[in-house]
C-alpha cells in the first residue's frame, strides 16, 4: 500500500506547492476525467520480477511515489505495520523513507519513521532489492524479506508465502484524458507466514504469525484521485480474504475501485472486483473523521458464497501523516489539499462460507484499515 509522502518544506515552500497542486479558487468544475482499471494486457496474473523491482526511471515524473508494504499479524496477538518507500514529492529532488509501527496485545504502540536522502537510496530495477537508508526489502517467488537496522531498531521479518502472489490485469489504473498517470499494486503475498523478530524500545517481539506484502507505484499524487480507501484481512484458520476498496473523488466520479481475493488452504479460489464491504455503522473520531464501527461482507465469486459481519471494530492507532511536517506547513494544507489519516483497526469476523459441499461458519479476528485522504 503506497503511503503520501510528505517531505520537509518550509512554509513558503509549501504555500508554492499548494497553488501548484490546487489551481485558481475560481476554476469552473468540469466533467469527470477518464480512468481505466486493470486491462488484461496478457501479462498474466503472477506479477513478474520487473513488476516488484524499483522503478527508477520514473524519478523525472513530479508525482512518483514508490512502496513496498508489509503486514504481520502475530501468533501471540501483536500486530506489525512497515513501509519502506521513495518519491520525488516536494520541492526536493528526492526522498526516501521508512515507517514501523508495532502493537503489542494490550495496544502499546511502538512506532519508527526515519527520513532518507537520495544518495541513502539504491536498488534493482530487474528485481525486489531495495536499499532505504537502513532498510532493506527483496524477494521474489514465493519468498519476501524486510530489515531494518539502526540504532536500538532491528528488524528480521521473513514471508514464506501461502498463496501465490497475484496482481489484476496488468496491476495499474490509468487516470486522464490522455491517460499517462497510473496508479499500481500487486499483491506480492497475499496470504504468508512469517517469522523473526522485531527489537525496539529495549523489548524483542516474535514476529512469528500470519503476513501480507504489496508493492506498488504512482505518477500520480493519491489525494488527486482518493477521497478513502478501505482495507479488509482475514486470516482464518483455512480461509483468507484480502478485499481493497477505494473511494474515487469528484474529477473521477466518484466512482469505486474494488478487487480483492478469496484463498482456501494455499489456493487463491476467487478473484473478484464485485464485492459489498459495506459499514453499517460509525463512530467520530478525534480527527473529525467517521470510521466503521460494524461492516457487512458479501462475496460471490469461484463457486463461493461469503455472508456475514465484520463487528466490534476498535481502534488500534491513528496515524497522521501530516504529523512530520511543522505546523504551519502541516495546517496549510489540510486547509487547502488533504488531510491524511491512516487508521488502523480491529474487529471481529462472524461469516458463513458456502461452497458445493456445503456451508461452514468461520469467526476470529479482522484487520481493517480506513485511510482517508
Amino acid at each position: 500500500m503506497i503511503r503520501p509522502q510528505l517531505p520537509r518544506f518550509s512554509l513558503l515552500a509549501a504555500l508554492l506547492l499548494l497553488l501548484a497542486w490546487v489551481g485558481l479558487p475560481c476554476e469552473q468544475a468540469r466533467a469527470a476525467e477518464p480512468f481505466i482499471a486493470f486491462e488484461n494486457d496478457g501479462s498474466g496474473n503472477a506479477p513478474d520480477s520487473r513488476f516488484q523491482s524499483w522503478h527508477a526511471e520514473l524519478e523525472p515524473f513530479g508525482s512518483y511515489g514508490e512502496s513496498w508494504f508489509f503486514l504481520v499479524q502475530a501468533d501471540d496477538g501483536g500486530v506489525l505495520f512497515a513501509l519502506s518507500s521513495v518519491t520525488n514529492l516536494g520541492l526536493r529532488t528526492f526522498d526516501g523513507s521508512y515507517d514501523l509501527e508495532y502493537y503489542e496485545p494490550d495496544g502499546t504502540a511502538h512506532r519508527v519513521h526515519q527520513e532518507c536522502r537520495r544518495d541513502q537510496v539504491r536498488g534493482s530495477t530487474q528485481s525486489m532489492d531495495m536499499y532505504v537508508g537502513a532498510s532493506r526489502v527483496w524477494g521474489g517467488g514465493k519468498s519476501y524479506h524486510m530489515s531494518i537496522q539502526e540504532g536500538g531498531v532491528v528488524l528480521d521479518l521473513n514471508l514464506e508465502n501461502v498463496l501465490s502472489p497475484y496482481k489484476f490485469g496488468d496491476g495499474k489504473v490509468r487516470f486522464g484524458e490522455d491517460l499517462s498517470s497510473e496508479w499500481t499494486l500487486s499483491l506480492d503475498a497475499p496470504r504468508a507466514r512469517s517469522s523473526g523478530s522485531l527489537t525496539i524500545d529495549g523489548k524483542t517481539f516474535d514476529l512469528a504469525g500470519n503476513a501480507y506484502h504489496d508493492h506498488g507505484w504512482a505518477t500520480i499524487k493519491l489525494p488527486d484521485f482518493l477521497r478513502k480507501w478501505f482495507t479488509l484481512r482475514i486470516f482464518d484458520e483455512s480461509y483468507t480474504v484480502v478485499l481493497h476498496h477505494q473511494y474515487f473523488t469528484e474529477r473521477y466520479g466518484k466512482a469505486d475501485n474494488k478487487f480483492g481475493l478469496l484463498g482456501r488452504d494455499d489456493r487463491i479460489v476467487a478473484a473478484t472486483r464485485n464485492f459489498l464491504f459495506t459499514p453499517t455503522s460509525w463512530t467520530r473520531h478525534s480527527t473529525g473523521k467517521d470510521l466503521p464501527a460494524s461492516a457487512e461482507l458479501s462475496i460471490n465469486a469461484g463457486g463461493y458464497q461469503v455472508h456475514g459481519t465484520i463487528s466490534d471494530l476498535r481502534l488500534l492507532d491513528a496515524v497522521d501523516v501530516l504529523a512530520q511536517l511543522s505546523w504551519p506547513v502541516r495546517t496549510a494544507i489540510r486547509a487547502f489539499y488533504s488531510d491524511v489519516w491512516l487508521i488502523r483497526l480491529l474487529g471481529r469476523y462472524e461469516l458463513d462460507v458456502t461452497d458445493s459441499t456445503g456451508t461452514r461458519h468461520i469467526s476470529g479476528q479482522a484487520i481493517v484499515e480506513a485511510n482517508y485522504y
